[in-house]
């Protein structure tokens, strides 16, 4: 809320009146608001009012997005308003103030500071706006962002001036010269003569290192064929700075056909550009020590980052579960990443895989990265939770993957994703940190590794009322809005390490746990003798079909079927265990390490009516150290006869 003080200023200055002593007028927002006139546009709700002398409007959307974004246009609000149209019908507000001819000069930021304050106190949309600049309007935009860069959130200029001197005044070819805009350009900034004008420094352009510095994402959309406001004189020159400081910009090409001097175009990118506006719109920000509590050691990233971009080419990989196999987050970051750092090359690959967890993964990581690691996000808090492992097995396996990724990988930037979980939601909203998050966070800190706690943002966010987890986030994969608000968490921790002062990499430390699986690996099927009813499997797929899991389907499997099938391995290590395609005739595994005594797990799951599921079950966990031979034999269970062992498990 807004002083007292500012608020009676600002009535008088739209000609209303209050009562002296009352309250600020966020609680009395229809006293506030100024007469207005209602209409439709596009079938939303339009209100139209004056401000400040000028014409000013608010458009509705039908329901408001969590956290009320809103898009604000600079000029020429009925041009392109296809990206208007788009951002409503995702919950947008959008509004405008016309200040014509003013040219983005510091008269017109009066205006909009003014009106940016009305705008919060009346109908209080989110305090990061969208800002939309469509050829002066870029004059606009970029130096409201240069003077109040925390109140942006996205900018999208639309073949926008960066410089006055390209347009109007067409100094030197630049551009094509308007006699009277660039007279009265002159005269709304007050430059006594063209000498003046062109040697102000507060343009557009001038403006690239300190919104780089602000980690404002934005979008140019340009035409190669503009002739009057030439990006090789506006976008590209700021775009090259602005890089070069950290920022991240997508510039689109816009292809015709052309028209005035090919500065019109229909729009060919009207979904892409809403798509990163979305994307990169983030819900207001809660108190700084709230939101301090999600994320820790964003600096310990820069070394990598710094690494990445010497290089010039990178290697992106995402392990987890089903949130991250599936489309959303990463996608995103992959996108961010290559508009962050344009000249480097990226293969971001994604080795997530449903219902997966740790144990899982640190048997499994070495294979399915298959080649080099420079930058790795990584988590596991939810699968970890349902999958009814010991913490002991969970530590052991947690640890091992961030140990011996570091230890395999010793330049590569980790990053560990606690991601939300009604069970964890509910923990938080009682004041307590859920297990599971809890012992992954303590064994990411002993390694410096940075983390991202979006369990706890979720439910921080709840919390304030800013979205609803059914109506918004939905379930344990989040919707499309989970997905962002995941991303933007992401967004978050890469700005803090790209700005951070430059170090070394960490050390590695002592292990936690001196047991952990920092070797862990598979053996192959592919490796075991003395096969007797049992057969190795090339391209192994369901019969009849099933559901399956990536990684595990058109592989190499050894089948072992009928009662007493057997087969044996010779292996190194403490720790063994067996990687099992659990499905719907699953049977009975009996095993014997060095000739002891015979044990037994039935290897059916509560998925194998519907799934061939890939699980881990560790056998044994404290061999003397050395050679071993494992047996084993197929023991029917009500008509259950076979078993697909994918691998062994071993921490050599």
């Amino acid at each position: 809320m807004f002083k007292p003080i500012f608020s009676a200023v600002l009535l008088l200055m739209l000609g209303g009146t209050f009562a002296v002593g009352a309250e600020a007028p966020a609680a009395q927002a229809a006293a506030v608001r100024p007469a207005g006139t209602e209409s439709q546009w596009h079938g939303y709700r339009r209100v139209s009012f004056p401000f400040m002398g000028h014409n000013a409007w608010v458009t509705f959307p039908k329901t408001a997005a969590p956290g009320k974004p809103w898009m604000w246009r600079a000029r020429f609000p009925g041009y392109h308003d296809e990206i208007d149209l788009g951002l409503l019908k995702r919950g947008y507000h959008t509004a405008h103030v016309d200040t014509a001819n003013l040219y983005g000069a510091p008269k017109a930021m009066e205006i909009w500071d003014a009106f940016y304050k009305y705008l919060m106190e009346t109908y209080g949309l989110n305090p990061k706006t969208v800002l939309y600049g469509c050829s002066r309007g870029g004059l606009f935009i970029h130096n409201f962002a240069n003077r109040w860069p925390e109140r942006v959130a996205v900018i999208y200029g639309d073949t926008p001036v960066m410089d006055f001197k390209t347009w109007p005044e067409g100094k030197n070819g630049t551009g094509t010269r308007s006699e009277g805009d660039w007279a009265n350009l002159k005269r709304v900034y007050g430059f006594a003569s063209d000498a003046e004008a062109e040697a102000y420094e507060g343009i557009p352009l001038n403006a690239a290192e300190r919104l780089a510095k602000a980690r404002i994402p934005m979008w140019h959309t340009v035409s190669a064929e503009d002739r009057i406001v030439p990006p090789k004189n506006n976008t590209e020159p700021f775009a090259k700075r602005f890089r070069a400081a950290g920022g991240e910009l997508a510039i689109h090409w816009n292809k015709g056909p052309y028209s005035l001097q090919g500065h019109h175009f229909p729009l060919d990118a009207v979904n892409p550009t809403v798509d990163f506006i979305e994307a990169n719109t983030p819900l207001p920000d809660l108190p700084a020590e709230v939101m301090a509590t999600w994320s820790t050691d964003a600096a310990n990233l820069r070394p990598a980052l710094d690494r990445i971009v010497r290089q010039k080419k990178a290697r992106v990989l995402y392990l987890g579960g089903s949130i991250t196999q599936n489309l959303g987050w990463q996608n995103l970051v992959s996108e961010s990443l290559r508009r962050r750092y344009p000249e480097v090359e990226f293969e971001c690959v994604n080795v997530g895989i449903a219902s997966l967890g740790s144990l899982s993964h640190v048997f499994r990581w070495r294979s399915h990265f298959n080649g080099p690691a420079d930058l790795v996000f990584f988590e596991s808090a939810v699968n970890d939770l349902h999958n009814n492992q010991t913490a002991e097995e969970t530590e052991r396996a947690y640890e091992g993957v961030l140990r011996g990724i570091r230890t395999a990988y010793p330049g590569a930037g980790i990053v560990c994703l606690h991601f939300a979980e009604p069970r964890h939601t509910a923990d938080y909203a009682k004041g307590k940190t859920p297990a599971v998050v809890a012992r992954q966070a303590r064994i990411a800190a002993h390694y410096g590794i940075p983390q991202i706690n979006l369990a706890k943002e979720v439910a921080d966010r709840l919390a304030a009322g800013q979205f609803d987890w059914g109506r918004d986030f939905r379930d344990l994969h989040p919707s499309p809005f989970g997905q962002r608000l995941y991303y933007n968490a992401v967004r978050r921790l890469l700005n803090a390490a790209s700005l951070a002062p430059e170090t070394a990499q960490r050390p590695l430390p002592e292990p936690l746990r001196a047991d952990c699986w920092a070797k862990g690996d598979f053996l192959p099927a592919a490796t075991a003798k003395e096969l007797c009813g049992a057969e190795m499997v090339a391209d192994w797929t369901p019969n009849p079909p099933r559901e399956t899991r990536k990684f595990f389907v058109h592989c190499p499997v050894l089948k072992a079927q009928g009662e007493g099938a057997s087969f044996a391995f010779d292996f190194t290590g403490k720790t063994l265990g067996a990687y099992v395609l659990c499905g719907p005739t699953s049977a009975v595994l009996e095993w014997s390490v060095d000739d002891g005594e015979w044990k037994s797990l039935d290897t059916r799951t509560p998925w194998s009516a519907h799934i061939y599921m890939p699980w881990p079950y560790v056998l044994t966990t404290d061999l003397p150290e050395g050679p071993h031979t494992v047996r084993f034999r197929v023991k029917e269970r009500d008509g259950r006869d076979t078993i697909l062992l994918h691998s062994l498990m071993v921490n050599p």
